[in-house]
């Protein structure tokens, strides 16, 4: 992978953009502008050049490509970003293919050779970022949500392939390797799944998949039967989903909702299965509480016993919180950013917790001429928060080890 990427050069010309790694942030001299103690609390690193406009996604490279690290964002200005993630905290942009429409999903292939981007055009696209090259692999009807590769490790037969999922009510896979034909019923994929609503919320793990619709219903499958789901419920959350991760063992997964509460679901010992309250204020006086959104919602990489019960949050309250399932604890509260978290996620090996600011709607329109009053410099940023081992483990657990020394 070395001659692919981190060369510190443009990628080529075609139909990507390169951009640089100069940014200075905190310092803006225009007014309105947050200082360095305001904007980043939580004295994170941040990630050079970031997107003009809200971002709806990012995604760290697969554990292939360890130990060096990639990072891509999408955007509601139908940019697909991407930066290498050095050991020292900087970042160096590497280059930036756009969509026709507001992109709202991605995802890389398992040996982090391509990079997949989809949304609002309703076309899913592979971009090789060693060539520049990038080619159209998938067809909807509307606008496509959610997007995942399903590599050799899964345990499939007949992997890899890849899955979008969408607001036509479809769920799809598609074989990269051959072009897909629009002119074709479904597009030309190898399969189709009628949903029972419009995709929300969607997440792969190995061979199981989880689905989040419209109207709180919640799907699962097993890819090794890939066209019938094993299972389907309602959420046991009140109000829209928002977010699916599920658990690095497979057991459970999380969701969320934009009541401020996230549910811990188990599919076969359903006993085991709660809800909590994760990103609502107390406001005081009368009980009163400021409920914002959970926006994202991340699970731990590892399957390690002591670790597997680990995710984390974010909201429409600018604040990051690290869980521990198991013993129903906040192990990591991270101070709030002046803007809603609207991507979260943890990189392949649980070192790095990467997660982006900007404006989700939540407040309407009055709270986005709040948005707009800080600077364009500070509005869209993406942080990158080096995890410590006493962030990620609970007190019950037993003693603590040493916190990790280094970055990442």
């Amino acid at each position: 992978m070395a001659a692919t990427f981190g060369t510190g050069t443009p990628f080529g010309s075609g139909s990507s953009t390169a951009f640089g790694n100069s940014s200075n942030f905190g310092t803006a001299a225009s007014g309105g502008a947050l200082n360095t103690a305001t904007l980043n609390p939580n004295n994170d690193f941040m990630v050079s050049d970031p997107p003009n406009d809200t971002i709806s996604s990012v995604h760290f490279s697969p554990a292939a490509l360890l130990p060096r690290n990639f990072i891509i964002a999408t955007t509601w200005d139908n940019e697909v970003r991407l930066w290498e993630v050095h050991s020292n905290g900087s970042t160096q942009g590497l280059g930036m293919i756009r969509h026709e429409a507001p992109v709202l999903a991605s995802a890389w292939k398992s040996d982090g050779t391509r990079i997949f981007s989809a949304g609002c055009d309703r076309i899913c696209k592979m971009w090789d970022p060693a060539t520049n090259a990038v080619d159209t692999v998938a067809y909807h009807d509307g606008p496509i949500r959610h997007c995942a590769f399903v590599g050799e490790t899964s345990g499939v037969a007949g992997t890899p392939f890849l899955m979008t999922a969408g607001w036509d009510r479809t769920l799809k896979y598609w074989d990269v390797r051959a072009p897909p034909n629009p002119a074709q019923g479904g597009g030309g994929a190898m399969g189709t799944v009628s949903l029972p609503e419009r995709c929300y919320a969607m997440d792969v793990n190995g061979s199981l998949v989880v689905v989040g619709t419209a109207d709180r219903e919640v799907l699962w499958f097993d890819l090794r039967q890939p066209l019938q789901p094993a299972g389907r419920k309602t959420s046991p959350l009140r109000y829209q989903t928002r977010c699916i991760s599920i658990f690095a063992d497979r057991t459970c997964y999380a969701i969320s909702s934009v009541e401020g509460r996230c549910g811990i679901e188990y599919l076969q010992d359903t006993s085991k299965s709660f809800a909590f309250k994760c990103h609502r204020i107390d406001q005081g006086a009368g009980g009163q509480e400021r409920i914002t959104p959970v926006n994202c919602v991340t699970t731990y990489p590892s399957t390690a016993p002591e670790l597997v019960d680990v995710l984390a949050t974010a909201g429409g309250d600018g604040r990051v919180n690290i869980w521990n399932k198991a013993a129903k604890v906040k192990t990591k509260g991270l101070k709030e950013v002046p803007l809603p978290i609207v991507a979260l996620e943890f990189n392949a090996n649980g070192a790095i917790l990467a997660y982006a600011m900007g404006y989700d709607w939540s407040q309407g329109a009055s709270g986005y001429a709040r948005f707009q009053s800080v600077p364009p410099e500070q509005r869209n940023l993406i942080f990158l928060h080096a995890v410590q081992d006493d962030e990620i483990r609970s007190k019950s657990a037993g003693a603590r080890p040493p916190v990790r020394k280094g970055l990442f």
